[in-house]
């Protein structure tokens, strides 16, 4: 058997009487004081899972276009440095013919 504190903390916690503790017994005003409370946490916990839902929704589409952008500049990059490796090559082509013809 816990003590009188353990026994006034759990009954706070469970927000009733500690007698109720100790019989084991609810009468229907307690009941219907509980049927109460259940609904109003569920409520609660109704509207904390919608917002959690719609916040995790939003870090999702945050990255997926972080992930987008980080992709088409990965695609730029290339694009570019095939661009320049051609323009390179067709640089040192033309010299050499320019050197050749000479």
């Amino acid at each position: 058997m816990p003590d009188v504190d353990m026994l006034s903390k759990i009954a706070n916690v469970l927000e009733t009487d500690v007698n109720i503790l100790l019989d084991g017994q609810i009468t229907t005003t307690d009941q219907s004081e509980i049927v109460k409370q259940l609904a109003k946490i569920n409520e609660q916990l109704t509207i904390k899972n919608r917002r959690y839902k719609k916040i995790m929704k939003t870090i999702a589409i945050i990255l997926l276009i972080i992930v987008i952008f980080g992709i088409l500049l990965v695609i730029l990059n290339i694009g570019t440095f095939i661009s320049i490796s051609n323009s390179e090559t067709t640089t040192t082509v033309e010299t050499m013919i320019k050197e050749v013809v000479r």
